[in-house]
């Protein structure tokens, strides 16, 4: 398997999503939030001042994606995991308003990520359940789901 570490934009798109979800009670988008804040990243924020856990959120999305890289490169990046690394959000992403370019964020951070043993990682396991949530909505709201038979 090969795997490549993800840019900082396509990181920013999918915490923005998560911001997004996180004031919507839109459909599938307040069980992104819960699922989210059930691994203590709370995106709500009441301050013109910088939102603290979008910037730690993508801290964690980097590091999980580096560490993948380097158990599928032996270690190519060794001494990478101090302070050095680093992530800010930037709060002037271009939103993603399609849900399936949406799943395919979230499904090349998962695949990037699952290198050695991160897919028993519970941060690993948050954005398996997000892209469950994502799949099946867009699925629900498919013409030829909505025309097939329950029986």
């Amino acid at each position: 398997m090969s795997c490549f570490i993800i840019e900082d934009k396509s990181i920013n798109k999918i915490v923005d999503f998560f911001i997004e979800c996180a004031y919507s009670k839109e459909e599938f988008k307040p069980e992104i939030t819960r699922i989210i804040n059930s691994y203590g990243y709370d995106l709500t924020y009441n301050s013109d001042d910088e939102n603290p856990n979008a910037n730690k959120l993508g801290l964690q999305m980097k590091k999980l994606n580096l560490m993948a890289y380097n158990d599928c490169y032996k270690n190519k990046l060794d001494g990478v995991f101090d302070e050095s690394v680093k992530f800010k959000f930037d709060y002037d992403t271009k939103r993603e308003n399609n849900l399936i370019q949406m799943l395919k964020h979230i499904q090349c951070f998962i695949y990037q990520c699952s290198e050695g043993d991160y897919t028993e990682d519970k941060f690993y396991l948050t954005f398996v359940k997000i892209e469950k949530v994502l799949i099946g909505y867009i699925i629900s709201h498919l013409d030829d789901y909505k025309k097939a038979k329950w029986e």
